[in-house]
């Protein structure tokens, strides 16, 4: 269980007014809140360390128990939120996505347009605002996808996580310039063991998401 202190400001306040009226762990909506506050501040404010520019991308993995862990209440009561506070067009549902499968899908939710004349072949009008959450209630599908034998999702979400230019050179190539994606994962105790394999761990995949515990009341 958080500290009182941990529910500070008005991050602290919000999750405070949601408590009563849900059955969400606080400290599940507390960091999904962070999660999702920074996906909609976007790359803007930033701290540079190594010269390496760092925006409000926290990213949370949401570990809980299949049926008393309340993982997905939290998401959905974030959610709206979000919706509701980007109202007038700060924040929409084109903002959200799930279903991570590949690299090549992650990016063509945040991709450049291609061409100049949408009469011209192979015109892509792109996606103008690279914000994006992600949310994914199964989280050990995605950890799945990433042994798949030449799924490069995995190495594609670490490149994310720091915030530079996502691109596949493939056939058909997709870029994916200064995008600014949030993760926000759900999974057991026993799939974050069986699924996060050693070189995962060893790559650092697990060290871009910030582990937090989710209980029932």
């Amino acid at each position: 269980m958080l500290s009182d202190n941990a529910y500070y400001g008005l991050p602290g306040r919000i999750v405070r007014e949601l408590e009563p009226h849900t059955e969400a762990d606080p400290a599940a909506l507390l960091f999904t809140l962070y999660a999702g506050a920074g996906a909609m501040i976007g790359r803007g404010p930033h701290m540079r360390a190594g010269g390496v520019e760092h925006g409000a991308r926290l990213w949370v993995l949401v570990v809980g128990k299949t049926a008393g862990g309340m993982k997905g209440t939290s998401a959905g009561e974030i959610r709206r939120l979000l919706v509701a506070a980007g109202a007038a067009g700060l924040f929409g549902t084109e903002n959200f996505v799930n279903g991570l499968s590949s690299a090549e899908g992650l990016i063509h939710c945040v991709r450049d347009g291609v061409g100049r004349d949408p009469d011209e072949k192979g015109f892509d009008e792109g996606v103008p605002d690279k914000r994006l959450l992600v949310t994914e209630s199964e989280f050990a599908a995605v950890l799945a996808q990433g042994k798949r034998e030449g799924n490069t999702l995995l190495p594609m979400l670490r490149q994310a996580w720091d915030g530079g230019t996502l691109q596949t050179l493939t056939v058909n190539k997709r870029t994916a310039t200064d995008p600014h994606i949030v993760v926000v994962g759900h999974i057991t105790p026993t799939e974050l063991r069986v699924k996060l394999s050693e070189s995962e761990r060893a790559s650092g995949t697990a060290n871009r998401f910030l582990p937090v515990l989710s209980k029932s009341p």
